[in-house]
């Protein structure tokens, strides 16, 4: 039993470290950030509405559009893999007692 429950908090930290960064990049996809440029009528053209046309370098919008257009840096990876994995083991350890 011990055993078993090692190797479920193993598969979903390594699940967590591998999944989060791809997930986060695809949510903020999804939010409107992307490619090319904010997309029309989505969550993120309200939000870049909410600036007042003064968007600055370095702005949550700024990067989140960054991430739309560019991905996460192994730096930011690797800190968004982290979290992911602390969650997905948390989860781990309350779903299975």
């Amino acid at each position: 039993m011990i055993l078993s429950s090692i190797a479920i908090g193993i598969a979903a930290v390594v699940t967590g470290v591998v999944t989060a960064p791809t997930a986060f990049v695809a949510t903020v996809g999804m939010l409107g950030f992307g490619a090319l440029g904010i997309g029309a009528g989505s969550w993120a053209a309200k939000f870049m509405a909410s600036y007042g046309g003064k968007v600055a370098a370095g702005s949550a919008c700024a990067t989140l559009q960054s991430i739309g257009a560019a991905g996460l840096s192994a730096a930011a990876k690797a800190i968004v893999g982290f979290f992911g994995a602390v969650a997905a083991g948390v989860a781990a350890r309350l779903l299975h007692k």
